[in-house]
């Protein structure tokens, strides 16, 4: 779930914006029990931002080997 937070935020750095900049974030996550880590690590990565927030269950993600995906939208003012 790190690994794939961190790509959100390379990808948003790329782009010349930072977690400020999220407006909403979609997380599927595969399996109920990874509910903690992921409460753990978005509040890291989004630090002070409040997107907008989406948590769905989704056993059958794109790939059966991932165990989150994430949907992110975001702006620059």
């Amino acid at each position: 779930m790190q690994r794939s937070s961190r790509n959100l935020l390379a990808i948003l750095e790329v782009a010349g914006m930072g977690p400020d900049n999220l407006v909403k974030v979609t997380h599927f996550l595969a399996r109920p029990s990874d509910l903690p880590a992921y409460r753990e690590v978005r509040a890291q990565i989004a630090g002070d931002a409040r997107p907008a927030p989406m948590l769905v269950f989704a056993p059958a993600l794109a790939d059966p080997r991932w165990l989150v995906e994430i949907e992110a939208m975001a702006a620059q003012p």
